[in-house]
């Protein structure tokens, strides 16, 4: 049964159609499935680079195993990036000895920029809070991350409301 999946998954990935959803209720899809990971700090890992792009190798296992010793930390850290290098198709999740990111993916913030046209129909879930419900109590360093990039997207959701109402007057 653990071998049928594994043989299904990578069907799935010789096509790769990756989604990920951070306003609203996250989602990460893989050619219009979702894809479920085991570790929820795992895919927090997947979402924060789907929002900050390339990220450090040391921010990001303080961030998540932070209360551990560093050696812990980074075993940890290691752990969760062969897990969703097992997950995610070859090559997607990329790191070095400093830093991590994710290819190229479909992710509904890229498409902010996009509510300044008046021709562009604006987001049922605009209002959402990014990575709403998604939190992970005992990563303080998380929780703080999560406050700051919400209030910076409602921020940037005003900013370019106001551009399209004004573009409306134009």
């Amino acid at each position: 049964m653990f071998r049928q999946y594994y043989i299904e998954l990578y069907k799935r990935m010789r096509h790769m159609d990756l989604k990920i959803t951070v306003i609203g209720t996250p989602t990460i899809e893989l050619n219009g499935a979702p894809l479920h990971l085991p570790l929820k700090k795992a895919e927090a890992i997947v979402y924060y680079l789907a929002i900050e792009g390339k990220a450090g190798r040391e921010k990001i296992a303080s961030m998540f195993w932070g209360a551990k010793d560093e050696n812990s930390a980074y075993n940890n850290f290691r752990n969760a990036l062969y897990l969703l290098k097992q997950y995610f198709p070859k090559d997607f999740i990329k790191s070095d000895r400093r830093h991590v990111s994710i290819g190229t993916i479909a992710c509904d913030l890229d498409n902010l920029d996009k509510i300044i046209d008046i021709h562009y129909p604006l987001p049922q879930n605009l209002s959402d809070d990014l990575l709403y419900g998604f939190d992970i109590l005992e990563c303080a360093d998380f929780s703080s991350w999560l406050l700051f990039v919400r209030s910076q997207f409602k921020t940037r959701v005003t900013e370019r409301l106001r551009a399209r109402i004004t573009a409306c007057y134009d």
